[in-house]
């Protein structure tokens, strides 16, 4: 069968964006939302660090989008980004498929499929770092497989920018480099200077993490973090939502951010690399396939794949390399992180490649050609099917979001005070305070107020100090010390506002 020369102009590639992008248009709330979205709506548009490893090229990236298309909320502006991404993806699976032999027919439903499934729905209607991340990813896996194809270096060369730019983004980005480094030496000779341009290519966009501590720099002489104007223990960097977290200017700040030693890297290696236990991985990633695309499009993804392999070694080869290298670190952070389908998004990425080329066996083998529009009307009964299934998103543009909680504690917490509050809702209250320009003067903390005593009282000098507390820090304040909660009261949403350390002098004697 001949291969498709080039990139596919045809209006078919346009639908393989379009529709998606359309879909995802439609479910895109404007208004805030809470947890790592409520903190990702607000840090690239005011130009902050979150949380490690800090995610440089998707905050910069955020900033230049949500300014350029000045439309409707900053939180659409955001979520729309992450639109845009996966959408992106779709046209680069469908310029993929097309380039290992798929018919247009096949490559557009396998797109439909891959677009219409829950986890990467999850990231194109609320903003997401990992949407940019894969776009990153099916960016490196299309110029690959070109490359594997013309042995054309300027597509190898590609191919290493796009894994970069994908390390810039986020740091799971490093099981691309595998393959980057197969399709590199699956040539038959490799020079010195293309395996120098390589690794540029690869290690170059790691300039962006400079940008951490020279925000960092800016943020501090600015006096941009209100959460930096207070005293903080001399052992502990201050908890900033969006601005600075881990103060990255200092060399410590910077290790923390990197590092992100939370994540115990040393046990994450031992897993993945625990090559016995693989058969389990296999099984663990097979519950999360067959939910986000079904039995019928998983067939057609083991058939094809079983047919490209047929054709070219090389391409099936590195195919499974670029997408399941990934696949262990998924399964270690298993316990660790709720949002695991997450880390297997590059491998939903090859899945659909290869269920797009079941559809052309027609083509390879003209006595089955009549299974060629039955395969492709299955894949597109599929799209239908998930499209179905996840169509709850489409209600998300009707809800309140976090918009209801930012009114509640404008409304509750007294002026000129300190508020600890948890994870979940400091990022929604960043977002009145940074973007809405609320709670001007308040300084929001997040975290509890147990194991943190003695700064309170400190702090307790200076402003009042509340805990606006929802169920995941609600529970702290009967711990404390008696006499410590002067006022506690009910003000809506599931959430207490409580006064803490009111008779500064009995706190302080309490500690003693």
């Amino acid at each position: 069968m001949a291969r498709p020369e080039g990139f596919d102009r045809s209006p078919v590639a346009v639908l393989a964006v379009a529709v998606p992008l359309g879909f995802y248009a439609a479910s895109i709330c404007a208004g805030p939302a809470s947890w790592d979205t409520g903190e990702m709506q607000v840090a690239p548009y005011v130009l902050g660090i979150p949380h490690p490893t800090g995610f440089p090229l998707f905050v910069l990236a955020g900033w230049l989008f949500s300014h350029v298309i000045a439309v409707s909320t900053i939180a659409w502006r955001m979520n729309f980004f992450s639109a845009c991404a996966v959408a992106a993806t779709a046209g680069l699976i469908y310029q993929t498929a097309r380039a290992v032999g798929a018919t247009r027919a096949g490559a557009l439903f396998a797109t439909f499929v891959f677009a219409a499934g829950k986890v990467v729905w999850d990231k194109a209607y609320l903003v997401d770092v990992h949407a940019l991340a894969m776009l990153c990813t099916a960016g490196m896996i299309y110029a690959l497989v070109r490359y594997l194809d013309s042995h054309d270096e300027r597509f190898l060369y590609a191919g290493a920018l796009a894994s970069g730019l994908g390390l810039a983004v986020h740091p799971n980005e490093i099981w691309t480099i595998p393959a980057v480094a197969f399709a590199a030496l699956a040539v038959s000779y490799v020079s010195g200077r293309t395996v120098l341009v390589t690794a540029v290519c690869v290690l170059g966009p790691l300039l962006f993490y400079a940008y951490e501590p020279l925000r960092s720099l800016s943020v501090a002489a600015a006096h941009l973090d209100p959460v930096q104007t207070l005293p903080w223990p001399a052992d502990q960097r201050p908890l900033s939502v969006v601005w600075d977290t881990n103060q990255t200017r200092t060399l410590g700040g910077l290790r923390a951010q990197l590092l992100a030693a939370q994540t115990n890297p040393a046990q994450t290696l031992g897993g993945i690399f625990a090559v016995t236990r693989y058969p389990s991985y296999v099984a663990f990633w097979w519950n999360y396939a067959a939910i986000e695309f079904g039995a019928v499009a998983l067939g057609a993804a083991a058939i094809g794949a079983i047919v490209v392999f047929a054709r070219n070694r090389r391409a099936a080869l590195f195919l499974l390399v670029a997408g399941f290298a990934a696949v262990p670190t998924a399964v270690v952070y298993a316990d660790r992180e709720a949002d695991i389908a997450r880390y297997f998004l590059a491998s939903f990425v090859v899945v659909a490649i290869c269920a797009a080329f079941l559809p052309s066996v027609g083509v390879l083998a003209p006595r089955l050609r009549i299974l060629g529009p039955v395969l492709a009307a299955g894949l597109l009964w599929t799209a239908w099917q998930l499209e179905d299934q996840n169509r709850y998103h489409l209600l998300a543009r009707t809800g309140a979001g976090s918009q209801d909680v930012i009114d509640l504690a404008d409304q509750t917490v007294p002026p000129h005070s300190i508020v600890l509050t948890s994870w979940i809702d400091g990022t929604s209250l960043a977002y009145g305070q940074d973007i809405e320009h609320r709670f001007a003067d308040r300084i929001v903390i997040v975290r509890g107020p147990n194991g943190f005593e003695p700064t309170i009282v400190t702090w307790s000098r200076i402003r009042p100090v509340y805990v606006f507390a929802d169920w995941v820090i609600d529970g702290e304040l009967k711990s404390m010390p008696p006499g410590w909660v002067s006022e506690a009261r009910y003000v809506g949403l599931d959430h207490h506002l409580y006064r803490l350390c009111a008779d500064e002098r009995a706190c302080a004697r309490s500690l003693r």
